[in-house]
């Protein structure tokens, strides 16, 4: 009955973190975090029973979920282009999994609580942190016409709204310049830039 009571509880806090990450259209959503709070629980459960019955360390099976886990995560970060992304939902799968090993091994009160804390970060914590982070880096994606002047004159405007351009890199497609720029700078700095670069007849294409 124990058991039960345990796959019961992971598949709801694990449903229960996954329902955020799929409202917010992640790539592991719903069932994928039902499944990895869940697993780790049935596997901590078997740990610690095949770990008693056969007088072996209890943990020994357990803690093959962390180097488990960390595939799955590693599979979630992705490139694009000059920019990492991934790496929320690779950490949120790592405490999925143990928040599972937790209700496998009878700590309630702290699986719970963990999975309440990860929703109050995801929920709340990332909207005061835009409130609060208004300085920040930010990727620029750029087609204009294949001439060292245009990509002058975009630089030039970054840095006159007050921006700084921490990379830049060019790249030739077809009869224009593909400019990639990652800046840093206050958002309004970054829309009075945007505002100016939206304006110039040598690109073709923006995107941030």
């Amino acid at each position: 009955m124990e058991n039960i009571i345990k796959v019961i509880l992971s598949i709801a806090l694990g449903g229960i973190i996954g329902l955020e990450r799929e409202i917010q259209d992640k790539p592991a959503g719903f069932r994928t975090n039902i499944l990895i709070c869940l697993g780790a629980t049935l596997f901590t459960i078997l740990s610690e029973a095949i770990g008693v019955h056969y007088r072996t360390d209890p943990g020994r099976i357990a803690a093959q979920i962390v180097t488990g886990v960390g595939f799955l995560g590693a599979g979630a970060i992705l490139r694009d282009g000059m920019k990492i992304t991934g790496l929320t939902t690779a950490a949120t799968i790592w405490l999925v999994a143990a928040v599972g090993m937790a209700v496998g091994y009878g700590y309630y009160q702290l699986s719970i609580g963990s999975a309440l804390a990860t929703l109050l970060v995801q929920m709340i914590l990332v909207k005061l942190e835009r409130m609060a982070f208004k300085h920040g880096r930010r990727d620029i994606h750029i087609k204009c016409t294949a001439n060292q002047t245009a990509v002058d004159k975009i630089c030039v405007a970054a840095k006159d709204s007050g921006l700084k351009i921490i990379n830049k890199k060019i790249a030739k497609q077809g009869g224009n310049f593909a400019l990639d720029l990652i800046v840093y700078g206050h958002i309004d700095d970054f829309n009075s830039a945007l505002s100016k670069l939206l304006q110039m007849e040598e690109i073709t294409d923006i995107e941030w």
